[in-house]
C-alpha cells in the first residue's frame, strides 16, 4: 500500500508536471477515443481531478486508484502493467525501480552461466593474416571477423605470454559473448577499460555493464577489469570517429560505436604509441574487483562476511549461524585442513551450546538474510545448503533439519540475526549468493557450484547502492514479509504434513 506520506509532496504541486505516468495514460484515452466524462462516471473520480491526473498536473494518492482508472479504461493486462510501471517511477523515483528491474533480470540471467556458450553466429576464415600494414574496415560482419580471428590468432600462441588490451565498453554482446569461448583455459591475460556513469541517478545503468562482463569473471581467471567515471551519453558521440581499441602484439584494432567503420593496423610504431595512451588512460583509473578468486573449502572463503554488518541476499536463507560445530563436524566429509576450516565457519557466525547461541567477538551479529519460500522448502527436502559446494559435505537428516528450523526461529526472536521472507514474484537461482557488507559499502557475488565457490568482491559504489534501493523498493512494494511473518512462516514450515508428501518423512 502506498503510504500518504510518501505522497504527500507531490499531491498539491500543480505546477509539477508529472510525465510519462500522464503522457501515457493521456495517449491511451485518445487512442482509443475515451472522454473524461465517460471515465468520471465509470471510477466515480471527479473530472476535474481525471483532468489533473491526465495534464500531469497531480498524481493518483493511491495505487487503488491507478487500477480503478486502468480497469475503466478497460486495459489489457500489459497496459495495466505499463501504466503501474509509470506510477511507480513517479512515487519511488526512477532510479529505485530501474534498481529492482534491472537486479531482476541480474539474478535470471545468473542461472544461466553454469557452462561456457558456444557461440556459431558469425563465420571467420580462423586463420590471422593481413597483406597490408593498415586494413579498412567497412562493415559489421569485417570488424566482427578480423576481431575473432585475431582474438584465435592469440590464443594460439601457445609459446608466449600474451596480453590483450580492451578499451571497450561491454555493450558488443557478440564480442563480449565470444572472449570466453575462445579464451577460456588459454594463457592469454586480458585487461579492459570502461566507463560507467557518475551520475548517482542513474546508477542503474552500471548494473548493466556489470552483468554483461560477469561471464568473463566467472570463467576467464586472468580476465581484470579497470573503470573510470564520466556520462555514458557523452561516449555515443559521433564526433569520436572511433573510440573502440583492441591491442594484441603489434596489432590494433579501431572502430566506432555502431561498427560500421574500423581499421586494423600491424605497425609496431603505431601500436607502441597506443599502448602508451592505454596505459596513460590505465593510470586514471579503478580496479573494479577488489577480489575475484575460485575457492574450495580447503581455503578461507566469504572474507567480506568478517565484518560486523551485512545483507545476505539469495534463493536459500544464510544457515550458517544455525548449523554449530556437531553438525559440521558430522557432515564435511574429511580433508585436509577441515578443522582449521570448522573453526573459522563458528567463529564467523557463532557456536551452540546446547540450547544457546554464543556469540563471538568477530560473529556477524547484524547479519539480515532474505531468501524465498522455495528455497527453504528445497531445504527441507534435500537438506542441501546452498552456501556450500555438494562435493564437500553430506546432507543434513530429518531431525537436523527441524533443528535448523527452530535455531532460525530462536535466532530471529532474539534478534541475533534476522530473517526476511521475498515474496514468490521475486525469483533467485541456486547458488548464487549477493552479499552486501554494511561497513565498508562493499558487494560480493559468490556463485557456488557443486565442486566450488567462485566469489567476486567489488567496492564499486554505484553497484552496492542499486541492491540498497532494489530492496528498499520490495520493502514499499509490500514484497518483503516482516520478520514476524517470516517467524510464523518457518513456524508453519514445521507443521506440515510430511508422510505421502515431497518433505521428508521423520525417522
Amino acid at each position: 500500500m502506498y503510504t500518504v506520506l510518501l505522497l504527500k509532496k507531490y499531491l498539491y504541486q500543480e505546477d509539477k508536471i508529472v510525465a510519462g505516468f500522464s503522457d501515457y495514460l493521456q495517449n491511451y484515452i485518445n487512442l482509443k477515443e475515451i472522454t473524461l466524462k465517460d471515465l468520471s462516471e465509470e471510477t466515480d473520480i471527479d473530472r476535474t481531478v481525471l483532468y489533473r491526473y491526465v495534464k500531469g498536473k497531480r498524481i493518483p494518492s493511491d495505487k487503488d486508484i491507478v487500477i480503478r482508472v486502468a480497469d475503466a479504461a478497460q486495459m489489457s493486462v500489459s497496459e495495466k502493467r505499463c501504466l503501474l510501471a509509470e506510477y511507480d517511477k513517479l512515487v519511488f523515483g526512477e532510479n529505485v525501480v530501474y534498481s529492482y528491474e534491472y537486479i531482476k533480470r541480474l539474478a535470471n540471467r545468473l542461472g544461466s552461466l553454469n557452462k561456457l556458450a558456444v557461440r556459431n553466429s558469425w563465420r571467420t576464415v580462423y586463420e590471422f593474416k593481413m597483406e597490408d600494414m593498415v586494413t579498412g574496415l567497412y562493415s559489421k560482419e569485417e570488424i566482427m571477423t578480423y576481431i575473432l580471428d585475431l582474438f584465435r590468432f592469440i590464443a594460439s600462441q601457445k609459446s608466449k605470454t600474451e596480453k590483450v588490451l580492451l578499451v571497450m565498453q561491454p555493450v558488443y554482446d557478440e564480442i563480449q559473448d565470444f572472449m570466453p569461448d575462445i579464451f577460456a583455459g588459454s594463457h592469454v591475460e586480458i585487461e579492459q577499460i570502461i566507463c560507467i556513469e557518475q551520475n548517482i541517478k542513474q546508477n542503474h545503468k552500471n548494473l548493466e555493464l556489470f552483468e554483461k562482463i560477469l561471464p568473463l569473471c566467472f570463467f576467464l581467471p586472468k580476465y581484470n577489469l579497470y573503470y573510470y567515471y564520466d556520462s555514458l551519453g557523452s561516449h555515443i558521440n559521433q564526433m569520436t570517429v572511433m573510440p573502440n581499441i583492441i591491442i594484441a602484439n603489434d596489432y590494433v584494432v579501431q572502430f566506432d560505436y555502431n561498427m560500421k567503420n574500423g581499421i586494423v593496423s600491424h605497425n609496431k610504431v603505431y601500436t607502441d604509441i597506443v599502448r602508451q595512451q592505454y596505459y596513460t588512460l590505465k593510470k586514471e583509473t579503478r580496479r573494479l574487483f577488489v577480489n575475484r578468486k575460485e575457492l574450495f573449502l580447503s581455503q578461507p572463503f566469504m572474507d567480506i562476511m568478517d565484518e560486523p554488518h551485512g545483507i545476505c541476499l539469495q534463493k536459500q536463507f544464510c544457515m550458517g549461524n544455525c548449523l554449530g560445530k556437531p553438525v559440521l563436524e558430522k557432515h564435511i566429509y574429511p580433508f585436509k585442513g577441515r578443522d582449521k576450516l570448522i573453526e573459522r565457519i563458528t567463529g564467523i557466525y557463532g557456536e551452540w551450546n546446547e540450547e544457546k547461541y554464543v556469540n563471538k567477538d568477530n560473529g556477524n551479529v547484524s547479519l539480515v538474510s532474505y531468501g524465498t519460500a522455495g528455497g527453504m522448502e528445497e531445504f527441507m527436502r534435500s537438506g542441501r545448503i546452498k552456501e556450500f559446494p555438494d562435493r564437500y559435505y553430506s546432507p543434513l537428516s530429518a531431525e537436523e533439519r527441524m533443528l535448523v528450523l527452530d535455531r532460525m526461529i530462536l535466532l530471529s526472536g532474539k534478534g541475533a540475526m534476522q530473517y526476511r521472507l521475498i515474496a514468490d514474484e521475486t525469483s533467485f537461482s541456486d547458488g548464487i549468493i549477493f552479499y552486501l557488507a554494511e561497513g565498508k559499502k562493499r558487494f560480493s557475488l559468490s556463485k557456488v557450484t557443486e565442486k566450488n565457490i567462485i566469489q567476486i568482491i567489488i567496492d564499486e559504489q554505484s553497484i552496492y547502492r542499486t541492491f540498497k534501493m532494489y530492496l528498499e523498493y520490495l520493502e514499499k512494494k509490500g514484497m518483503l514479509y516482516s520478520g514476524e511473518e517470516t517467524v510464523q512462516y518457518l513456524e508453519n514450515l514445521k507443521k506440515q504434513p510430511r508422510v505421502n508428501s515431497d518433505f521428508f518423512v521423520p525417522i
